[in-house]
């Protein structure tokens, strides 16, 4: 009898994103399992890839659950002379779409003090 792993995996990137889990199936043919969807800081669940539940078989069988990084707002970056408050250029967006969790980097312009 053979094993289930079960992976937590970045959509896109299959980055591992939590600890692999192997359910023992020793003396277990034809039995159910049951697998189980974990709740991931900064990340949200997309889909489990065969089925979260089976039946435990002659082979080793793999399930895959995926995560995506979560969205944040974006961050406005204006460009403005201290004391006069004019704008010196065009603001900057970054983006915060799949961001969640990721450290902010500084952020410095050439003709700028910051």
């Amino acid at each position: 009898m053979r094993n289930v792993v079960v992976n937590y995996l970045e959509q896109g990137t299959n980055a591992v994103l939590d600890t692999q889990e192997t359910l023992n199936g020793t003396g277990k043919l034809g039995t159910a399992f049951t697998t189980v969807q974990k709740n991931i800081n900064d990340y949200d669940f997309v889909s489990v890839s065969p089925a979260a539940n089976g039946t435990f078989t002659s082979g080793t069988q793999t399930v895959n659950y995926y995560y995506k990084r979560k969205d944040v707002g974006d961050i406005v970056v204006k460009y403005v002379e201290q004391g006069s408050g004019t704008e010196l250029d065009t603001q900057t967006v970054m983006s915060g779409a799949g961001k969640s969790g990721t450290w902010l980097y500084n952020y410095t312009e050439d003709n700028y003090g910051l």
